[in-house]
């Protein structure tokens, strides 16, 4: 149980446009939700952000997501960096790091 309240958020991928291979017809790339979540969001203290300065990746907020509170669209079965994460107020995060501790995520986001 997490001592902070979760809220709806959903993650979405960009997608690259493509020819379906039955119809041949061209299919339109674009931001695709690829799952829908109930995240703890936490913003980091400055000294978590100063320890990642000069680091692969850096990031404003942390998420957290037990795996329970995830209902992936069909297709899709895990989160990635680059993922695009949308909280409850419509604000974007883009994932620079996906923490899967195989019973939840830790997601890292850097706020857009």
């Amino acid at each position: 149980m997490s001592l902070f309240p979760t809220v709806n958020c959903e993650i979405k991928r960009t997608i690259d446009g493509y020819t379906d291979q039955d119809t041949g017809q061209w299919v339109e790339g674009g931001l695709n939700l690829i799952a829908a979540v109930e995240a703890d969001i936490q913003p980091k203290s400055g000294r978590e952000r100063a320890t990642e300065l000069q680091t692969e990746y850096e990031s404003d907020y942390k998420a957290f997501i037990v795996d329970k509170n995830i209902t992936f669209e069909a297709g899709y079965s895990e989160i990635q960096k680059g993922d695009i994460f949308i909280d409850s107020e419509g604000t974007d995060y883009t994932i620079v790091f996906p923490g899967d501790w195989k019973n939840h995520y830790e997601l890292e986001l850097k706020e857009q």
